[in-house]
């Protein structure tokens, strides 16, 4: 006969015995060995522009400008889970903590400077930035990031990603020149002059996209003299904006 005692209660398990839990599904995480070994981390750099809130101060008073600047955003990839560079917490991701902050001070040897370091800047409460490329820079000094800070970081193994409207791009290859040569209209009060008028382009090609520099050229004559346009065979390369 099969004596069943319902009031007794169950047996207890063997001391040192874990409790019994359903393997969790996939979820990308990172997994580490049975010895605890974090895994490699890429670094992920995201280079952004956005509006920050900066508070100036002239005097005995002050006031609140709002600029948009060139931002970076700073996140690990740990066997394609991703982690951000200020997220203390991450679940299921063991953490190797020397190789991000080797990461660190490869980027801030750059130049670029810690959001949490300004304590005159505020960014939006959905912006997610960790670095600013400049405090006061010029546009010199962001297309000089972009081209020729980037590509080291991509050297090293970084993987980089530029926002599509980020509006300090750089060009890779050589740019193409050209030009146009058009009839034109005298210009009021000089019909009768006994000359023919034409108007001219002269500029380059950006991908596809055409940037007339005459007017710039006639502004640097008009200001500097023929000198200062010979001077520009002997510059260095610029970027462009």
């Amino acid at each position: 006969m099969l004596n069943i005692n319902q009031g007794a209660a169950p047996e207890a398990p063997p001391v040192g015995a874990r409790p019994y839990a359903p393997p969790a599904p996939d979820s990308g995480i990172c997994r580490t060995s049975t010895r605890d070994e974090a895994c490699t981390p890429v670094p992920r750099l995201r280079l952004f522009a956005d509006e920050v809130v900066i508070h100036v101060t002239e005097g005995l008073g002050s006031r609140y400008e709002t600029e948009k600047v060139p931002l970076l955003a700073l996140c690990f990839d740990y066997g394609g889970q991703l982690v951000r560079a200020d997220d203390l917490t991450p679940y299921g991701v063991t953490r190797d903590v020397r190789a991000e902050e080797q990461a660190r001070r490869i980027l801030e040897g750059f130049g670029v400077v810690p959001l949490e370091c300004l304590d005159t800047w505020a960014t939006g409460p959905f912006v997610e930035a960790d670095y600013a490329v400049r405090c006061e820079g010029s546009v010199h000094d962001f297309c000089g990031f972009a081209a020729y800070v980037l590509p080291q970081l991509t050297d090293l193994g970084w993987k980089v990603e530029i926002a599509d409207d980020y509006p300090y791009r750089v060009v890779d290859r050589e740019p193409g020149w050209y030009a146009e040569v058009d009839r034109a209209e005298a210009p009021k009060g000089r019909r009768n002059a006994g000359h023919d008028w034409f108007s001219l382009e002269l500029g380059i090609d950006v991908d596809g996209q055409r940037v007339n520099l005459l007017p710039a050229l006639v502004e640097l004559l008009e200001s500097s003299g023929a000198k200062a346009l010979a001077d520009l065979a002997s510059r260095g390369r610029k970027c462009l904006a």
